[in-house]
């Protein structure tokens, strides 16, 4: 079965997370990539702990279905080899700051007068042309500046960390992977490629559109804990239970809010049809009444009800729902030195052709004499290069 990106090949020079998880994406469903390594030491993300014998979990699932190939772009004749292998690409992926690419003769403008048809993808915090470009930023650093973190948390408190990678995922993989797909659908059509510029701080930006809705409408600078999604309606919020966990309620529409307040034997109109008018009298009287049973109580109360309504889970309890196993979320395949390993299957659901997990993630130089025999390299040639630090 030949899947989407079949014949596809992405040249990956990013590392850590927003350019892998971009390209994992894309292996799953067809592409090859190359990921390009520092010799000696590859990616990061390979050291990060707790790690299989060969390399971390995090880096198993953010790399399987990836070649690695060890390249040093500050040496001449690695430059050589990698504009020998781009000549051949489809699509090329980078994560450095802007300008570092351009410093090392590798930046667009030069890479695209060997291959027109090149889709050059740059993942940078702030993109390109920016005030703020050379700036050393991290997830917490883009949201914090984009207005996103100032309302996470509940009122009067400070602001809290998500507890996931908005930015990076939200904001950088998926953004880049829109970006690369339709970049390959216009040069299908033109026969040339162009260069993408994707900002996490820009692309998670777009998450405020209910915030920037009001803003720009009333003026109204939206708060930390007092908007409809993060805590300012009685009807989209936390509640702790007795024994010391929590429920997560989205009753927003009337249908799911007035199902909740029969089962909380709540008939006060104040709180059944006013409750935009009365929010902290409702949040108080809600939180009374969660507060009467545990966890496990309220979530057989929840089963067969019809509520947007349900207890808060801890990862271990997340990952043994069915749903997962169903879903293929959860998958189980032997690692290069062939311990098991536990990774995240693809989200992406397409019924004809859909995504494929062959091999685990690579060993670091794993491929280079497979890679470099392809461009018409010896293995005497590799030995040598090997040798001088050059791959």
């Amino acid at each position: 079965m030949r899947q989407p990106l079949s014949g596809i090949t992405v040249v990956d020079l990013s590392t850590l997370l927003p350019g892998p998880f971009c390209s994992m994406i894309m292996a799953d469903f067809g592409a090859r990539v190359i990921k390009i390594e520092r010799p000696g030491t590859g990616d990061l993300m390979r050291d990060y702990t707790p790690r299989y014998p060969s390399y971390s979990g995090n880096f198993s699932i953010l790399n399987r279905n990836k070649e690695s190939l060890t390249l040093n772009l500050k040496a001449e004749e690695g430059k050589k080899l990698f504009l020998e292998l781009i000549e051949k690409s489809d699509v090329l992926i980078e994560g450095f700051r802007p300008g570092a690419m351009d410093r090392l003769g590798l930046g667009y403008e030069e890479v695209s007068k060997i291959n027109k048809g090149l889709i050059y993808c740059s993942i940078t915090g702030f993109g390109q042309e920016s005030p703020h470009k050379n700036f050393a930023g991290h997830d917490i650093n883009y949201l914090a500046l984009n207005g996103i973190l100032d309302l996470a948390g509940t009122k009067n408190s400070p602001p809290t960390l998500p507890g996931i990678l908005v930015a990076d995922i939200g904001g950088g993989s998926y953004p880049a992977l829109v970006a690369i797909l339709m970049a390959l659908l216009a040069r299908n059509n033109t026969g040339t490629g162009q260069y993408i510029d994707i900002s996490m701080m820009d692309c998670s930006f777009l998450w405020l559109y209910h915030a920037a809705g009001t803003y720009f409408t009333s003026g109204e600078i939206p708060s930390r804990g007092g908007e409809l999604t993060n805590g300012g309606s009685p009807r989209y919020q936390v509640y702790p239970t007795k024994d010391g966990r929590y429920l997560a309620v989205g009753a927003l529409e009337d249908q799911f809010w007035h199902n909740l307040c029969d089962i909380l034997g709540i008939d006060d109109p104040k709180i059944r049809d006013n409750d935009s008018e009365y929010p902290d009298y409702a949040i108080e009287v809600l939180t009374e009444k969660f507060l009467t049973r545990t966890a496990s109580e309220w979530d057989e109360e929840f089963k067969g009800k019809d509520l947007c309504s349900c207890v808060i889970r801890n990862f271990e309890e997340a990952v043994s729902d069915p749903h997962f196993n169903v879903r293929g979320l959860l998958q189980n395949i032997p690692g290069p030195d062939e311990s098991s390993q536990t990774i995240l299957g693809n989200p992406i659901k397409l019924s004809h052709t859909p995504g494929t997990i062959n091999r685990p993630a690579p060993l670091l130089g794993g491929e280079n004499n497979k890679i470099l025999g392809e461009l018409g390299y010896t293995e005497a040639d590799c030995k040598n290069l090997k040798q001088r630090g050059i791959i």
